[in-house]
């Protein structure tokens, strides 16, 4: 893994979270607020406004209440031009940007997504905004991916059986190979990436069983699929999964020093991030939520920022450390992006967790 100097930082907006990346800008979360923020600009303009639950808008000006809580605004999707979807824990709002109005939309899932993503010109799959149940679920009951078409009306479309996965990180679709990807997670047999086809009418592993292929975050890219792992318990690092000889193998492009739950796209660039988090519970749940030791592959007390692609290899462009504040109870320390493909050369990032950086986007030099 290369060093080189650390990011430059160009621009700081305290109290507001990057959720989407669209043609002039990004959608920025302000509490309850959206707010478009142009290119360029230090100030942006409020564009909706989200019905968050009662206990959200309560805490959401005290930063320390609100990461115990794990309350507002945490991630969303460009559904169409001019239509969002967002996910707080109220549930899924639709957003039309151009009227203002954030409509809550009813769906039955469990837990509340990860990541949103929107399929589009995927063959043998409808334009759709989808995501996999994210929750705590080591019995393994069945996890569902939901899907909505555009009508506000979430579907079931498929659902892991009794004993199959924990939950899903992330869906990523591949035009290329018309499949969508599937992340899911965490031990044993459950840690794997399986691939979708027809609507989600096929569904099949394609490695699984072991922590190297345990994932949240990933591209699809002319290779195959290049993903960072996310453990707390085994060594991480960046992976190509590709096809050889009619199998699919994972091999390592670079190591990590922690484990990565957040990615985005920068132009022809990959970014990751790393986690400060713990590691294996002990079951005595008031313990663990202020245990400070970490996770056995966790090398340091620091989340680093990496960037580039298969062709050249990945750098740290940054590094920030954790802060103060116990990871089970307030949060893991990392860097979030928003969804979408950032351009330009500065990268819009969203920390928690951290020493000067919690609740606060940074833009950053890349």
């Amino acid at each position: 893994m290369r060093e080189r100097a650390p990011a430059a930082v160009v621009q700081r907006l305290p109290g507001q979270r990057p959720l989407v990346v669209v043609s002039d800008g990004l959608i920025m979360a302000q509490g309850a607020q959206l707010v478009h923020l142009a290119h360029g600009a230090t100030v942006g303009r409020p564009v909706a406004s989200v019905d968050l639950a009662p206990i959200e808008r309560r805490t959401l000006a005290p930063r320390l209440l609100q990461r115990v809580l794990r309350s507002g605004l945490q991630c969303g999707v460009e559904a169409a031009a001019g239509r969002l979807t967002v996910a707080s824990k109220r549930g899924l709002f639709g957003v039309d940007l151009t009227t203002g109005v954030a409509q809550q939309q009813p769906c039955a899932a469990r837990g509340r997504p990860l990541n949103l993503v929107h399929i589009e010109g995927v063959a043998g799959f409808t334009d759709q905004v989808c995501f996999g149940e994210y929750l705590s679920n080591a019995g393994r009951q069945p996890v569902s991916i939901w899907s909505d078409g555009g009508s506000g009306r979430w579907r079931d479309v498929f659902r892991f059986g009794d004993g199959q996965i924990e939950h899903i990180h992330s869906l990523v679709p591949d035009p290329a190979r018309g499949v969508v990807w599937i992340l899911a997670g965490n031990f044993g047999d459950a840690a794997g990436i399986w691939v979708a086809r027809d609507d989600f009418a096929v569904v099949e592993p394609v490695v699984r069983g072991g922590q190297r292929f345990r994932a949240a975050a990933a591209f699809a890219v002319d290779e195959g699929l290049l993903y960072a792992t996310d453990s707390q318990v085994e060594p991480n690092s960046i992976r190509m999964l590709h096809e050889s000889g009619g199998r699919w193998r994972s091999d390592e492009v670079a190591t990590l020093p922690g484990s990565s739950i957040h990615g985005c796209r920068l132009g022809d660039r990959m970014v990751f991030s790393t986690t400060v988090e713990p590691g294996l519970g002990t079951g005595f749940r008031p313990f663990d939520l202020i245990d400070p030791r970490l996770g056995p592959a966790i090398e340091r007390r620091r989340s680093d920022l990496f960037i580039g692609n298969q062709k050249r290899g990945f750098e740290r462009i940054g590094s920030w450390a954790k802060d103060v504040w116990p990871m089970g109870l307030c949060g893991f320390g990392t860097i979030s992006f928003p969804s979408g493909v950032q351009h330009g050369a500065a990268l819009a990032a969203y920390g928690t967790g951290l020493r000067g950086f919690d609740g606060v986007t940074l833009f950053v030099s890349a």
